[in-house]
């Protein structure tokens, strides 16, 4: 081996080493009351481990407002192996991040042969505090996951524009497949193959693109389409996606254009991070013209010097275009943006970073200060990497528990509605209902909401205040009437006020809303055996918050 390649093989050990270290500490975090309980805990499906049941289950329910079967067995594979101890599930998706920024320096060194440009876009992918979200949260497994599935795609993609043939084709389509079966984010990767077709691959100057790059596009196209259209389905089917009534289309672009703008300044500052962004209640018309004004002169730059600096453009449209689907043109949700969607995206302008930092250097150093030092740039890389490195340390950290994730987040935004219910969750979790009941109100009072409704009631119920509890779980109704789980509760709070014939109703109509709900079923029996009295049980879970 010589020289150059033992500098490249350390290189890499280091920044193996340096993920995992940084994101260790995870292996200690405890389950996140904010989906993990509709991907894991509280999945009977799920936690069925892998069973015919359980995989078609997966392959035909769109629950989470999903279709994601690859995701699903994902996770029931963790539970097999690791039960509900949540050290083994976070330590599947660290594994699989790793997986992934080796997998980005390995394709990137082979699409462009620049090993050390290379380097830099899979440093900064591994160590930058805006992944952690996808990384230190278990039901982000379908977002790191599915970037292992993209990148795999651009490996296959390279294997065949090198020597193409109907097997390595094939191999593309498996793929790219199986990608779409993660998270259908994946819906943008055939556009990103066209851009690569410019460079690095150098298959078209762009003046004219040849009608065969397209052609032979065409199925990855119609699988993206289909898959876009299921997950749209999917979406409608649990009521996520928000009509205009709710969001209004003006408010949807003035809210792509700032989200645009803010993961950028993320990027570079990233010090206000948080698990849930609401969407702004108002819009600063300075702050979006700044925003369109600086995201449409960098258009215009990367167009402009195309042929002279191709990455810059590459870099760009790759962060624009693969940011589409989760932008906020179609919105789903209540959050205005999210960490999670920056994962993929970012690899772009980390793109422009490595490639174009070297350029700006040696423009400075032929300018005024004469040639910079080659022997520095190893020393500031690496403390670059070892600055990120403590900066996603600490975010990681961050994770730890629901205390310090959502009093962080309430800290570093404003009328956070998600974050304050998630920190009357996390109280109630440590026998303090005292401090999770003004939490609870304060998120109601910023917008009602069926979940916290209920989470208010189930709180209130366990310190006894039974009418009270009765009163949020039938406002809970009045948003989301088909929820078993409501019902449940509100049979128990009924049952245990000594009105048994309204319980019995309750937990009725919940098992006719889920016939499987165990919960109605053990309290609906207790009642009607020997004519026992409920004393106010329920089944101690509580609807998740999304």
């Amino acid at each position: 081996m010589n020289r150059p390649d033992q500098q490249r093989v350390i290189a890499v050990v280091f920044l193996a080493v340096l993920v995992l270290a940084t994101y260790w500490q995870v292996r200690s975090h405890e389950w996140i009351y904010f989906d993990d309980q509709l991907y894991v805990t509280d999945n009977r499906h799920v936690r069925e481990g892998i069973t015919p049941a359980s995989v078609r289950w997966a392959f035909t329910n769109t629950e989470s407002g999903h279709w994601h079967p690859l995701t699903w067995l994902s996770h029931m594979l963790d539970y097999e192996l690791y039960r509900l101890n949540p050290a083994g599930h976070y330590g599947t998706s660290l594994i699989i991040h790793l997986l992934n920024v080796l997998l980005l320096l390995f394709v990137l060194d082979r699409m462009t042969n620049r090993f050390w440009p290379s380097y830099v876009v899979a440093a900064l992918f591994a160590l930058h505090p805006l992944n952690v979200e996808s990384v230190a949260w278990v039901a982000e497994r379908k977002n790191v996951l599915s970037t292992t599935f993209w990148l795999s795609t651009m490996l296959c993609y390279r294997h065949y524009v090198q020597r193409p043939g109907t097997g390595r084709y094939v191999m593309l389509l498996i793929v790219f497949a199986f990608g779409l079966m993660t998270k259908p984010m994946l819906v943008t990767l055939p556009f990103v193959l066209l851009l690569l077709d410019f460079w690095p691959l150098g298959r078209t100057d762009l003046r004219t693109v040849p009608g065969r790059l397209i052609r032979e596009k065409i199925p990855l196209f119609v699988m993206a389409l289909i898959s876009a259209l299921i997950t749209i389905k999917a979406a409608q089917s649990v009521g996520t996606i928000a009509d205009l009534t709710r969001v209004t289309l003006v408010d949807r672009i003035w809210n792509v254009v700032l989200s645009y703008a803010l993961y950028i300044r993320k990027l570079c500052w990233p010090f206000d991070l948080a698990v849930f962004y609401p969407f702004p209640r108002s819009f600063s018309a300075f702050s979006v013209s700044v925003a369109a004004l600086l995201l449409g002169a960098f258009s215009v730059t990367a167009w402009v010097r195309r042929h002279r600096y191709p990455f810059l453009l590459v870099g760009w449209l790759w962060y624009l275009g693969t940011l589409v689907p989760v932008i906020g043109f179609v919105q789903v949700g209540s959050q205005g943006m999210a960490d999670r969607y920056a994962y993929v995206p970012m690899i772009g302008l980390f793109i422009i970073i490595a490639w174009g930092t070297p350029l700006l250097i040696s423009g400075l150093g032929a300018a005024d200060i004469g040639p910079l030092p080659e022997k520095l740039l190893p020393f500031a890389g690496v403390s670059v990497m070892l600055a990120l490195s403590f900066l996603t340390w600490r975010q990681v950290g961050v994770w730890e528990s629901n205390l310090s994730l959502f009093q962080h987040a309430i800290a570093v935004t404003e009328e956070n509605q998600k974050a304050q219910q998630g920190m009357g969750l996390a109280w109630h979790a440590r026998g303090r209902p005292d401090l999770a009941v003004p939490h609870l109100r304060e998120s109601l009072r910023i917008r009602g909401d069926a979940g916290t409704y209920n989470d208010l009631g189930y709180v209130l119920m366990a310190m006894g205040k039974y009418p009270e509890a009765e009163e949020q779980f039938r406002a809970s109704l009045t948003h989301d009437p088909g929820s078993a789980k409501v019902h449940n509760n509100l049979g128990a709070s009924l049952a245990a006020q000594g009105r048994y014939r309204e319980a019995e109703k309750e937990f009725i109509v919940s098992l006719q809303l889920d016939p499987h709900y165990a919960a109605a079923g053990y309290n609906l029996a207790r009642m009607q055996s020997a004519g026992k009295e409920l004393t106010g049980r329920s089944d101690g879970s509580i609807v998740n918050p999304r």
